[in-house]
């Protein structure tokens, strides 16, 4: 199943990779023109990626902040297509719900949770890193394809909310389906045996 987490990975980077060869500006103005939170933003999915990259024990907070960025920037992007009309609403939930079917169909890795000392340990990997970066890319893509009237308006939205409902939609199943495996697990516990759920 991870092949098919990779495939949509691919197709994201896909569509960044085509916006910029479609722009007629510098990509230098555009980098420039740039919000300065965007890049905050980038770099703190980079960072949080390369550390989910290696096996380790994490506190539950820190597994969860990916998923949150995800689900509070799919969920804006729902408040503002809203005013669009229901379109576009429909869009963004038919999306979430192909994203949390993803996230079902490939939760493989095992994770280890030991309650006592709050931790929950990680095999660690690459894929939570290239997720976060292909997403960020589709949504500043079609961001800058807006920006520059690259494309329809009235498609440029569709695919946002189509993005930013499959993020969304992925990471809150993905971040429910942890929280529940470990309040499961009794406090007093030590190390338990890996279950199945899904690197971040």
């Amino acid at each position: 199943m991870e092949r098919i987490s990779l495939i949509a990975l691919a197709g994201m980077m896909a569509l960044g990779i085509a916006t910029a060869q479609a722009a007629t500006i510098p990509v230098r103005a555009i980098l420039i023109g740039t919000p300065w939170w965007v890049w905050g933003l980038l770099a703190l999915l980079a960072y949080n990626g390369f550390a989910l990259s290696k096996p380790r024990s994490l506190p539950l907070w820190r597994l969860l902040i990916q998923p949150a960025i995800f689900m509070g920037w799919g969920t804006i992007s729902l408040a503002l297509g809203v005013r669009s009309g229901p379109i576009l609403a429909l869009d963004w939930l038919a999306f979430a719900a192909a994203g949390g079917a993803l996230a079902w169909a490939t939760r493989a890795d095992p994770w280890s949770i030991d309650r006592a000392r709050g931790l929950v340990r990680i095999p660690g990997g690459m894929l939570p890193l290239m997720r976060s970066l292909a997403i960020f890319a589709a949504k500043y893509a079609l961001a800058v394809a807006a920006a520059l009237h690259l494309g329809s308006p009235a498609g440029l939205r569709l695919l946002d909310m189509a993005v930013s409902g499959a993020s969304a939609g992925y990471f809150a199943l993905w971040a429910g389906q942890l929280v529940i495996a470990y309040r499961r697990q009794p406090i007093a516990a030590a190390l338990i045996a890996p279950r199945k759920g899904a690197t971040p």
